[in-house]
Parts: C-alpha cells; sequence; structure tokens
C-alpha cells in the first residue's frame, strides 16, 4: 500500500494489527474454567493447571483471530 495513497486504510491496518497481535498473546485471567465438565481434565493431568490458559479454549477467539488476519492479508494487497 503506498505511504500516500487511502490514510483511512492504512489506519485500520494498524488498528487491525494492534487487534491480531493482542489475540495472538491474549490469556484469560482465570486459570481453572468456571464449569464442571472439565474435572475429567483436571483428574487425568493434576500437576497440569495451566490447560485453561490456552487461549484456543475461548469459544470464537480463534474464527475472529483467523477474520482478523484475513483482512489485514487483504489490506495488505
Amino acid at each position: 500500500m503506498s505511504s500516500t495513497s487511502h490514510p483511512e486504510l492504512r489506519q485500520l491496518r494498524v488498528q487491525l494489527q494492534s487487534i491480531y497481535d493482542s489475540i495472538v498473546h491474549f490469556q484469560p485471567p482465570v486459570k481453572k474454567p468456571p464449569i464442571l465438565d472439565s474435572a475429567l481434565e483436571v483428574i487425568r493431568n493434576p500437576n497440569e493447571d495451566t490447560h485453561w490458559l490456552h487461549h484456543e479454549n475461548l469459544p470464537g477467539l480463534k474464527k475472529l483471530r483467523e477474520t482478523v488476519k484475513v483482512d489485514l492479508d487483504i489490506l495488505e494487497k
């Protein structure tokens, strides 16, 4: 993208890049899931207390990350 054309698109790209970076590095503040169904996984891995900290466990976050990445790729063209 030319540095002199479409300043609003350049600003949008900067904002989307910031959002994408935040999603990639996001860690939920809760160490244990707020649902009871995870009890079996905790029993199988009693020493592992971080299974809920993986951002892939949050519904919709992976799809949001992929969608933002697609938008970023389009703006790069």
